[in-house]
C-alpha cells in the first residue's frame, strides 16, 4: 500500500510538471497544445522516474540508468495509451460521459494509473535476483 500511495504522489507530481510546462510553452513560447504536450511529457515522465526510483520502489539491484529509464518510459506509454483509449471509448459510447467529459478523464486516469503502477513495479523496478 505504501508503494501505491507514493506512486499516486508521483502521479500528482507528473500532472503538475506536465500541465505547467504545457501551459507555459503555449502561453510563453506560442507553441500549439499538441507540440507543447509532446515536449512536456518526457520531462514529466523523467521527474516521476526519479521520484519513484528514489522513494517509491528503491530497487535493490538497479539496472543501468538508461535501460531502467527506457523500461519506465515504456510502462508509462502503456498507461497513457490505456488512459486515452478508455476516455475515447467511454465518450463515444456513453452520452453521460460525452456531456460530462471529466468522468471519462477520471476513468482513463484510474485505468492508466493501475497499468502504470503495475508496469513500474513489475518491469522497470522489478526485484532482480
Amino acid at each position: 500500500m505504501r508503494q501505491f500511495l507514493l506512486f499516486c504522489v508521483s502521479g500528482g507530481l507528473a500532472f503538475g510538471v506536465d500541465a505547467g510546462l504545457t501551459q507555459a510553452w503555449v502561453s510563453l513560447a506560442g507553441l500549439d497544445p499538441w507540440s507543447a504536450r509532446a515536449l512536456a511529457f518526457p520531462v514529466a515522465v523523467t521527474c516521476t522516474w526519479l521520484f519513484n526510483r528514489h522513494f517509491t520502489f528503491r530497487p535493490q539491484r538497479p539496472l543501468s540508468l538508461p535501460r531502467e529509464w527506457l523500461l519506465y518510459v515504456g510502462t508509462q506509454l502503456g498507461g497513457l495509451s490505456i488512459n486515452l483509449l478508455t476516455y475515447a471509448v467511454l465518450a463515444a459510447l456513453l452520452p453521460l460521459v460525452a456531456r460530462w467529459p471529466v468522468l471519462g478523464v477520471a476513468a482513463g486516469s484510474v485505468a492508466g494509473l493501475l497499468v502504470n503502477f503495475l508496469g513500474a513495479k513489475h518491469v522497470a523496478f522489478a526485484d532482480r535476483a
